[in-house]
């Protein structure tokens, strides 16, 4: 190894780090680079703290759900209406206000089960899965290096084992022997075996030969596991560094996520409140309305005439039988007492349903605090997972202060509806008890005392009426009676006169009996009317004041029901305004808090207390080789080298014992290197994927010259037959270049790429590229891990090679004359540019992404005149595809200089075009404020660019980015244009949502450019009908010039047509049908070609299942199961 190959270790620059004057923030990919274990419980407890929090804002959202459930119900229980108007609009108005109180809670509810809740259980399925993969790859990293520690360590025991061996054999080979007779008889017995094939100095030098041999054969292994540990260790600090940067940004994105989601939570309340607080508002002034005495004076008084003469002063109506007024009098206070005592419990039954609902939310709420909060002196765990149930960890001061804000706050909310359900039960509903206990018991004294008045008078005036009425019937028979008895006298007399009358009859001196009696019995009868009669005007002033002392207990009774209602209902409302301040000031308060977390500080405690917390770390494996330094042993080596047949002397890097090594020796030593490295590249085959190839490996493997350097690497996959090699991605200067499985190797020149697409695996997995060559066809890549990195790396590097050759390579047609022209030219117009087709397309392919691609049947002077020009057409196009306030700005002139991504571009003329933009969406506002800043270049006869700038205001992330979209019109031979758009987000800030976001704007900018295609044409051909209708004058032989339409053939030809055939139409029937048959043979060469291919693959399958059951190393069938498809 060379002395230049040193890797300075982790722990020193962390040191220099440490005592530089000006440290750096902490971050993951340095301070956390031995703590990874660490990482993956932070990204593990990261995923734990999204699960609670899920849980937590669902059951929350939920509450919410069923608490306005249980005032919908309240407030659709029967209604009774008071008679008292300005009391029963207060209570109405109470039930309106309850009826948009529980609206205004499901909205909430739903619009946060739809949009915080999904937002949430999204963040956490995504940050599950990045952390799997993060923690899969470094696992992987770390593994792989790991095994080339553990490789040479290993090698460094064996070798450290044979020079402790060999230094052993060396110290008893050189022991002398002492004088004893032990001595003696070794002596002897090692003199005695002189006659053997081998003399001892023969096989001591055997020995220490067979020691040496064992000692380079061990020391060249041990160097070479350190070089290729040393080779390692750059690409395994880079790619671990790569892995804890993305776990960071990962751990990052996450936490904003979560801010953003609690402030919108909270913000979305306070508007809730806000809109809760007018209905209140509405109440209180409907309260400030009530003045009892005028519903008293209106119903009672009024309504009933209790300030009427005849009730005040006159009595006559009170003995009057064939009156009704007391009657009526009697029944309407009665009525509206009894009216009374039903708005009254219909009120008690309401205030009770209340109170029972705001019981069941607190209790709601105490529950979900009591799972989602710390007891008292308990302290959340920070292991993986350390609760049965999910909670949220402790990730940093920030979080956790919020997180405690939030659990407090849901404890103040549950504080404030207990509150508020004390005040409806103290306040109200004691008052209203009270109320309704004295209003009943005064309600049945009054209506008894009211019940014998009014029997008493109903029994006086019935008395007085059957006297009256046997007056009138004795007077009426003794009228009948002398009427009789006048008729008789006159036929007496008048036959007296005539003589022939007797004496009076007894029938007469009867009649005139009874005519006396009745007279006397009238007489009597009148009597006692005339008594009775006075009778009653002796009591009708006492009826009459008793009846007004009656009708007033009612009139205080009904007043002092009116006034504890008036007062429970300004208490309710007292009571609503008290719950709505303290929880818009709850709301308020989470906000300011929730406001305060902070990503990169949580980030930087987390590793200061990792780092705090973590033991001194061990020195790992050394990258130089650490050789024996025993003089005997160098020695040894020296003398058993220079002993050898033909000798070669090398000297190894990094190696302090310079040898001699034969060259048989050494060609073995190779051959075995050579299959021990075979060994391990076929064990290591799925590791070495991860790592990237050094420059110079690069341009051996790839036989590219030393100018090449990689100047970028990607994991990913090449798709040979639709089969996934993985492998590899590397890109130099001017060249793209893969290797992986299967003898996947492909080099292309950066030139030759002339068209890049991001494609999806599985139709929804964003992680493939497509790239379509001038040469070699197209190659598809998948299994991305950065894609729009790689593919922005392709499109500088191409765009630095475009650069290169325009520069190096001479114009031929700059003549002076040219020069010339265009200096006229351009001293002619200030603001004229020159397009440049070639160059416009290649901004189009490179720097956006192509989503329509169609010929315009409309000429580009057209494009230019009547659709870009003037406003007209844009502002109407707008308007209706929905969008409202709409202002489309003029064309101010240039030039104008503006770079939408890396190119600076020039434009002849720029406009402003401003709209609100309606739709749906199931995240976000509906209307959204849209600016779009145009700029146009045109050159008649070339073509027409349009690049447009959209940016968006209150909507979610609408700061993180700005849509780019670009418009190419390009003439064609035939008169038709050719309209070419692409569109492209340029962010300023990173989001886990961006490949949503991304997908969401490619998908509506292709509907809009299309329906702005289809209404191009549109009015083209309304233009063309309109010009041709004017243009054609009246003839009167209209067959003279026939036109375009009448060339069109009827959708319906009859069926005589058909026997009129010419040969040229039996020409053009059998050729259709030539084509026909064409096609149905393609098509069932295609099935049968499909067929061949399925079975081909089959094929291929079968035989990789056969090679994983044969291979024993279990890593590698490991990886070849996740290449192979399931059964």
């Amino acid at each position: 190894m060379q002395a230049g190959a040193e890797v300075v270790p982790v722990d020193s620059a962390m040191a220099a780090a440490a005592t530089s004057p000006k440290p750096e923030p902490l971050a993951y990919d340095v301070h956390l680079f031995e703590a990874f274990p660490a990482v993956c419980a932070k990204g593990k407890n990261g995923v734990q703290t999204c699960q609670a929090m899920s849980l937590f804002l669902q059951d929350r959202a939920n509450f919410e759900m069923l608490y306005s459930k249980q005032l919908g119900k309240i407030q659709q229980s029967p209604k009774s209406e008071d008679w008292a108007k300005q009391v029963a609009s207060v209570w109405a108005a109470v039930h309106k206000a309850m009826a948009s109180i529980s609206a205004e809670h499901v909205d909430f509810a739903s619009k946060h089960t739809t949009s915080i809740v999904a937002g949430i259980k999204a963040c956490t399925l995504q940050q599950d899965t990045q952390i799997q993969r993060l923690t899969s790859e470094g696992l992987k990293i770390k593994s792989r290096y790991q095994d080339y520690a553990t490789k040479a360590n290993k090698t460094k025991e064996r070798y450290d084992k044979k020079c402790a061996d060999a230094l052993e054999l060396l110290a008893s080979l050189n022991r002398k022997p002492d004088g004893d007779k032990s001595s003696d008889i070794f002596t002897k017995v090692w003199d005695s075996t002189k006659h053997l094939a081998f003399t001892s100095q023969d096989r001591q030098r055997t020995k220490i030969a067979a020691a040496m041999d064992d000692i380079v054969a061990a020391e060249a292994a041990y160097t070479r596991a350190v070089e290729a540990l040393a080779s390692q260790r750059t690409t395994y600090e880079r790619s671990l560094k790569d892995n804890l940067r993305a776990f960071e940004v990962t751990e990052e994105q996450r936490i904003e996520y979560i801010k953003d989601l609690l402030l919108r939570t909270e913000k979305a309340r306070l508007g809730t409140l806000k809109k809760i607080e007018a209905v209140i508002a509405d109440m209180q002034a409907a309260i400030q309305s009530i003045d009892v005495l005028d519903d008293i004076e209106e119903g009672l008084v009024q309504g009933l005439g209790l300030q009427s003469p005849e009730l005040t002063a006159e009595t006559a109506w009170l003995l009057d039988p064939e009156s009704t007024r007391l009657a009526d009098l009697v029944t309407g206070v009665q009525s509206m007492s009894d009216q009374g005592v039903i708005c009254t419990h219909a009120m008690l039954n309401t205030l009770v349903e209340y109170i029972s609902a705001e019981e069941t939310f607190v209790q709601a709420l105490d529950k979900l605090s009591s799972i989602h909060g710390p007891t008292p002196n308990e302290k959340i765990e920070t292991g993986l997972f350390a609760s049965s149930n999910p909670v949220v960890a402790d990730e940093g001061a920030t979080l956790s202060a919020a997180w405690t804000a939030v659990v407090a706050q849901l404890q103040r909310v549950a504080y404030l509806h207990r509150e508020f359900g004390s005040l409806l039960a103290e306040p109200v509903l004691l008052s209203l008890g009270t109320m309704k206990n004295e209003y009943d018991e005064t309600k049945t004294a009054l209506d008894a005392d009211l019940g014998r008045l009014y029997g008493t008078i109903l029994a006086e005036r019935q008395a007085h009426w059957r006297l009256l009425t046997r007056l009138e019937t004795k007077r009426k028979e003794l009228e009948a009676n002398q009427t009789t008895q006048t008729v008789n006298v006159d036929k007496e007399d008048m036959l007296h006169h005539l003589g022939l009358a007797d004496s009076p009859s007894e029938r007469e001196r009867k009649l005139g009996w009874k005519v006396d009696q009745l007279r006397d019995e009238i007489t009597d009868l009148s009597a006692q009317v005339d008594a009775s009669a006075a009778a009653l005007l002796d009591k009708a002033d006492t009826f009459r004041e008793e009846l007004q002392r009656v009708l007033s207990g009612y009139t205080k009774n009904e007043k002092y029901r009116l006034d504890v209602k008036k007062s429970s209902l300004r208490s309710l409302v007292k009571a609503h305004d008290h719950l709505v301040l303290g929880l818009k000031h709850a709301s308020q308060a989470i906000v300011t808090d929730v406001d305060q977390l902070s990503a990169t500080a949580d980030i930087q405690e987390f590793i200061q207390h990792v780092v705090d917390a973590s033991p001194p770390t061990t020195e790992g494996p050394s990258l130089v080789p650490q050789l024996s330094t025993s003089p005997l042993l160098l020695e040894q080596l020296r003398r058993h080298t220079s002993t050898a047949k033909p000798k070669l002397v090398a000297t190894p890097s990094n190696s302090n014992l310079a040898r001699t090594i034969d060259e048989t020796e050494d060609s073995n030593a190779s051959d075995a290197d050579a299959i021990l490295d075979k060994k391990d590249e076929l064990k290591d085959d799925k590791d070495s994927l991860l790592f990237a190839m050094g420059s110079a490996e690069f341009q051996r493997v790839f036989n590219l010259p030393a100018s090449e350097q990689v100047v970028a690497s990607f994991s990913c996959a090449l798709y040979l037959n639709n089969f996934p090699c993985q492998g590899r991605l590397y890109l130099s200067q001017t060249h793209l270049c893969f290797t992986g499985w299967r003898d996947a190797f492909v080099v292309l020149p950066l030139t030759e790429i002339t068209h890049m697409e991001r494609k999806n695996t599985a139709i929804v997995v964003p992680n493939a590229l497509e790239l379509t060559t001038a040469t070699q066809g197209r190659f598809f890549f998948a299994s991305f891990l950065y894609r729009d990195e790689c593919m922005q790396s392709v499109g500088q590097l191409r765009q630095i090679q475009q650069q290169m050759q325009a520069i190096l390579t001479p114009s031929d047609d700059g003549t002076p004359d040219d020069d010339d022209s265009t200096a006229s030219n351009s001293e002619g117009s200030e603001t004229q540019v020159s397009l440049d087709i070639a160059e416009q397309e290649t901004i189009l392919s490179q720097d956006y992404d192509v989503v329509m691609d169609e010929v315009l049947s409309l000429p580009l002077a057209y494009v230019n005149k009547a659709l870009w020009g003037p406003a007209a057409y844009l502002d109407a196009l707008l308007k209706a595809t929905g969008e409202t306030n709409v202002s489309v700005g003029e064309w101010s002139p240039g030039p104008v200089q503006y770079t939408a991504f890396k190119r600076q571009e020039t434009f002849q003329k720029v406009r402003t075009v401003t709209y609100t933009h309606n739709k749906k969406y199931m995240v976000g506002p509906s209307a959204i404020p849209t600016s779009q800043e145009q700029r146009l270049s045109f050159e008649d006869g070339v073509g027409l660019v349009v690049s447009v700038t959209a940016t968006v205001a209150d909507a979610p992330y609408h700061d993180y980015f700005r849509a780019e979209s670009r418009w190419l019109f390009t003439p064609q031979p035939n008169g038709d244009t050719r309209l070419r758009t692409g569109v492209r987000l340029f962010w300023v800030k990173s989001t886990w949502l961006k490949k949503q976001i991304e997908g969401a704007t490619a998908s509506e900018s292709k509907e809009t450019m299309k329906l702005w295609a289809v209404k191009a044409m549109e009015a083209y051909k309304k233009t063309t009908a309109t010009t041709t209708a004017k243009a054609t004058p009246p003839t009167k032989a209209p067959s003279a010039v026939v036109p375009p339409v009448a060339a069109e053939v009827p959708k319906t030809t009859p069926p005589v047509a058909t026997k009129m055939v010419l040969p040229e139409g039996r020409l053009v029937w059998g050729l259709a049908l030539l084509a026909y048959l064409l096609v149905l043979l393609s098509l069932w060469r295609l099935g049968s070609l499909h067929q061949r291919s399925v079975a081909l693959q089959e094929e291929q399958v079968a035989l990789l299942r056969a090679m994983l059951q044969s291979v024993s190393d279990g890593q590698l069938r490991d990886v070849l199961q996740h290449v192979l498809p399931p059964h």
